[in-house]
């Protein structure tokens, strides 16, 4: 046998071996997958505020969204969107090690800044306790989120929705059994928080070993090179989920925390909602990362796909809401939530928009142009700041709500803008994207 074909059976049979085990799913499979795992994780996140709003009274679930107001931004900002920088890195410039140590220095510096806003803020209190176990189950789901990265990038989404269905069902069981016998809020989310911790340990962890190494890598180089890179990405996100609560922080401010939880269990149905658009975008944003480097015409072919399913989910939401939404408050919480049906249909039309500019976001992410967000995102929070500061005080609920719409629609322009932006440039190398864009 000739030398060059004994070299390429040799190939050959290196590929035989090594791609079958991480075999990687097609988008139909992967969005299947994720779709059934974020239906599972969001309706059991969900399924948590409806044990507080039935077994305490809304105050509790004022006191738990404030929880979640206060850490989300500082989760979000610090976790750097490294899952996304992760899942698009096609040329692997860094290994999931130097991920994985930058995870978890952010997690550490999560911790710290919500002690010290939460004492700062609320003293010594059950509100400062809730708050920092917040943080602590927000830290192991940072943890879970870094390893994601890794699973998506090898177009792996069914390990993803299995660790998601693990960690929904689990904490929704234990956080409801420990509500019911403590009645005590602060037990029922340290309770949630420990049951992340064990699929993280028992499920996440091990999968990944199949994939790479899991050993956390911590050189200076490589970190602050990685930190420059996703920044202006940890930036965005974080304006982004600031943008979501400061509808909350006002309606706190104004109208007590009893109102703050009204709103919070109405809305989070409509942010359960919107996560599920995540299973397309999530799915999809390692294909539009090749395709914007190598086939256009692809990019935008996805792109116009997951949009189109994007309309046709927010017209969905919106009409089961016109439909079913009073019976459906009733079921859900209380009698009591019915007086909140107008806020109810506005924040559904409000997640209607937030598809369509999820597809947008993801799109602009696959194409690696991070630093161009930053602006587009300063300009949402002000478009947020000032409308809720009119809106909220005379308005209450469904004055958060209009300052959502407004920012959600002033995003939506902006995110044409950029899209034809990157569609207008060549595909750019790793560190010319980092710089120019």
């Amino acid at each position: 046998m000739p030398k060059d074909t004994v070299n390429i059976e040799k190939e050959r049979n290196v590929c035989d071996v090594t791609l079958p085990q991480n075999g990687s799913n097609s988008l139909r499979q992967d969005f299947v997958w994720m779709f059934f795992g974020n239906f599972i994780y969001r309706g059991c996140q969900w399924g948590i505020l409806v044990s507080l709003a039935k077994l305490m009274d809304a105050s509790e679930v004022g006191k738990f969204a404030l929880g979640l107001a206060i850490t989300a931004p500082i989760v979000m900002f610090l976790q750097l969107q490294l899952r996304g920088v992760e899942s698009t890195d096609v040329k692997d410039l860094y290994s999931f090690g130097d991920y994985l140590g930058l995870r978890l220095i952010a997690v550490f510096l999560v911790l710290v800044l919500s002690i010290i806003i939460s004492l700062f803020s609320y003293g010594l209190s059950s509100t400062t306790v809730v708050i920092i176990f917040v943080a602590l189950a927000k830290i192991t789901e940072s943890a879970s989120d870094i390893i994601f990265g890794l699973f998506q990038k090898h177009m792996r989404m069914d390990k993803i929705s299995i660790s998601m269905v693990l960690k929904g069902v689990i904490s929704l069981a234990v956080f409801s059994l420990v509500i019911w016998l403590s009645r005590n809020t602060i037990l029922g989310v340290l309770a949630m928080g420990l049951s992340w911790l064990g699929v993280l340990v028992c499920y996440d962890l091990p999968q990944a070993k199949y994939f790479d190494s899991t050993k956390p890598v911590f050189q200076y180089k490589k970190l602050w090179s990685l930190t420059k890179l996703a920044i202006p990405l940890g930036v965005v996100m974080g304006l982004i989920s600031l943008q979501d609560n400061i509808p909350k922080y006002y309606i706190k401010s104004y109208h007590g925390e009893s109102a703050l939880g009204y709103f919070a269990a109405v809305s989070y149905v409509v942010i359960a909602a919107r996560m599920l658009i995540l299973s397309l975008g999530q799915s999809a944003i390692p294909r539009l990362a090749r395709y914007y480097i190598e086939n256009r015409k692809a990019f935008l072919q996805l792109l116009f796909k997951m949009q189109g399913t994007a309309v046709l989910m927010g017209v969905g939401v919106i009409g089961f809401g016109l439909v079913f939404g009073k019976w459906f408050l009733e079921f859900a919480y209380t009698k009591d939530y019915v007086a909140y049906f107008d806020v109810f249909i506005w924040l559904l039309v409000v997640c209607a928009v937030a598809f369509v500019n999820s597809m947008f976001g993801y799109a602009v992410t696959g194409a690696r142009y991070f630093k161009i967000q930053v602006p587009q995102s300063i300009l949402v929070i002000l478009a947020i700041l000032i409308s809720s500061s009119i809106l909220i005080p005379r308005y209450a609920l469904v004055g958060a709500v209009w300052a959502m719409l407004t920012a959600m629609l002033v995003k939506a322009i902006t995110f044409v803008c950029i899209l034809a932006y990157c569609l207008s440039k060549k595909p750019v190398t790793e560190e010319l994207s980092t710089e120019n864009n």
